[in-house]
C-alpha cells in the first residue's frame, strides 16, 4: 500500500483524474437543481480514499443548498 502511495504523490496524472471524476459529480449535481437531497456514488475500484477529500470539501462549501444532504459511497470490490 505505501507503494502505491508514493506512486500517487509521485505522478499529478492520477490527481487530475480523480479532480476530472469530482468535477463531473459536481456538474451533475448544479445541472440537476432538484428538491433530491441524496448523492449515491458507487464506485468499482476505490483503490485512493483521498479522491474524495476535495469532493467533500466541494459539497460541504456549496451555496444556495444546491447539493445533497446526504451523501453515501458504495464500494464495489
Amino acid at each position: 500500500m505505501k507503494g502505491k502511495q508514493l506512486l500517487y504523490d509521485a505522478f499529478t496524472c492520477f490527481n487530475l483524474g480523480f479532480m476530472a471524476a469530482n468535477l463531473a459529480i459536481l456538474d451533475m449535481l448544479s445541472s440537476h437543481q432538484s428538491s433530491k437531497s441524496k448523492l449515491n456514488i458507487l464506485d468499482f475500484e476505490i483503490q485512493h480514499i483521498r479522491q474524495y477529500e476535495h469532493l467533500f470539501h466541494s459539497l460541504s462549501v456549496r451555496r444556495n443548498g444546491v447539493g445533497p444532504t446526504f451523501l453515501k459511497i458504495t464500494m464495489v470490490a
